[in-house]
This record gives structure tokens, C-alpha cells and sequence, in this order.
């Protein structure tokens, strides 16, 4: 018997063959897309916090390469709930696979089952991870 996160964990790893890449990000144009591989960020866009010695929430978008969407991933490890900036997607919507905010059987959800986030901001909770993808 297959745990929910066996199903639905590999169907995003298989859609995103770019997270399994063997080489260091370093904000290179993806072929094609015109757009760095890697964009890091904070709560704000484009402020990841290098240099704060009490930073502890860090994202990233990850360009996607032909046929890949791209991610924003939002790592908060603060005790608090954090109201962080996503990035505009032109085109694109951004959807949310995993928050592992959400109470169990919640924090993964199936493509089908997503629903599009229009907001501009996102409310990452305390010790949580979120992904986005963007979607058509």
C-alpha cells in the first residue's frame, strides 16, 4: 500500500526532471526561455537575506526548461506566519501541490484537485513549505 505522498511526491518530481539537475544554479539563461535558472528571494522579491544573521525564511523560483513549469518554493522557518511576495508569471497562474501548512491528507494535493492562486502575496506559515507551480 502506497502513502499519499508515494503517489502524488513522484508526479511532481517527474514534471520537474529540472530539480534533479547536477549542476550548481547561478542564475544562467534557461535555453529557450530567455530567463535565469534561479531567482532567490526573501519575503520580498529579489531580497534573499544573505547577510541577516536572523534571516530565516528563503524562496526561489525555478525556471523550467521546454515542457517544465516553473516553481517558487518558500521555505519559512520562523515561528511565525510570514506574508512573502510571489513573482508575476506572465501567462501563467500559479497553483500550489504541496503546503505542508495544511493539516495531513490537505498538504498534498493532486494537479486536478488545484486551484489557481491569483494573489500576489502568499501567507507562508510558521516552519512551512510551499511549492507553486505555474501553470497555462
Amino acid at each position: 500500500m502506497s502513502s499519499r505522498a508515494d503517489h502524488h511526491g513522484p508526479a511532481l518530481g517527474r514534471r520537474h526532471p529540472s530539480l534533479t539537475a547536477n549542476r550548481f544554479l547561478d542564475g544562467r539563461l534557461v535555453p529557450g526561455r530567455g530567463l535565469p535558472d534561479v531567482r532567490w528571494h526573501g519575503a520580498k522579491l529579489g531580497e534573499p537575506g544573505w547577510h541577516d544573521p536572523h534571516g530565516r525564511l528563503l524562496a526561489f523560483k525555478r525556471t523550467g526548461g521546454h515542457d517544465e513549469e516553473d516553481l517558487h518554493v518558500i521555505r519559512n522557518a520562523i515561528d511565525a506566519a510570514t506574508e512573502v511576495m510571489v513573482p508575476d508569471v506572465t501567462g501563467r497562474t500559479w497553483h500550489a501541490p504541496l503546503d505542508t501548512a495544511q493539516r495531513s491528507r490537505h498538504d498534498i494535493v493532486a494537479r486536478a484537485a488545484q486551484k489557481p492562486r491569483a494573489a500576489r502575496r502568499h501567507c507562508a506559515r510558521p516552519r512551512g513549505v510551499v511549492v507553486l507551480e505555474a501553470r497555462a
